[in-house]
């Protein structure tokens, strides 16, 4: 059977649809797990939105001539454009991601048709080594009837070879019976 399923490539096929469902199964797992981060940054996004809305309030509640009031809406700016940067940093993160996801969920798509090829071939190839062995058995079996006959045809042919052998021997005895007879009756 192991030569049958090298000979076939069976071994070969096993492998191949071994490491298919590995590397399925490692995509899974990064899919999981791009999907939890962006539920984080989400998260983070609604948080940055909320604070971002915040200090907008505050900004536009200190607006006056205070140093102290345009010191706090300096701070606020800045840390405004810092949010808004990192809320973009995070958008193009959330992009990237998403676009990763459909690039795996395509790998995996491909991988899942690989792998039911992989199994219909596997199937062809048991398929195939049962009727080789149903053959060979057959072959098995008309070999035995052959070497049967062989045999049989074998004991005929030497039991004829004994007969002819015998008839010659016993017309040699005659012809040499009828030839001392023929002498003895010669004058």
């Amino acid at each position: 059977s192991s030569g049958i399923n090298a000979e076939y490539g069976l071994d070969e096929t096993a492998n191949q649809k071994a490491a298919l469902e590995l590397e399925v199964g490692r995509h899974l797992d990064n899919m999981a797990q791009l999907k939890a981060d962006l539920e984080e940054k989400d998260k983070e996004i609604d948080r940055l939105n909320k604070l971002i809305a915040e200090l907008e309030k505050k900004l536009a509640d200190s607006l006056g001539d205070n140093k102290e009031l345009k010191a706090e809406n300096k701070r606020i700016l800045k840390e405004n454009d810092e949010l808004r940067k990192r809320l973009a940093e995070e958008q193009n993160n959330r992009k990237s991601s998403e676009k990763e996801i459909v690039r795996l969920e395509r790998v995996i798509t491909n991988h899942e048709g690989d792998i039911a090829k992989l199994k219909q071939q596997l199937k062809d190839y048991a398929d195939k080594e049962k009727k080789m062995k149903t053959e060979l058995k057959n072959l098995r079996k008309s070999l035995e009837d052959l070497k049967d006959e062989l045999d049989r045809e074998t004991l005929k042919r030497i039991d004829i070879e004994n007969k002819t052998q015998t008839l010659r021997e016993e017309n040699g005895i005659q012809r040499f019976s009828q030839r001392k007879g023929a002498l003895r009756t010669a004058p």
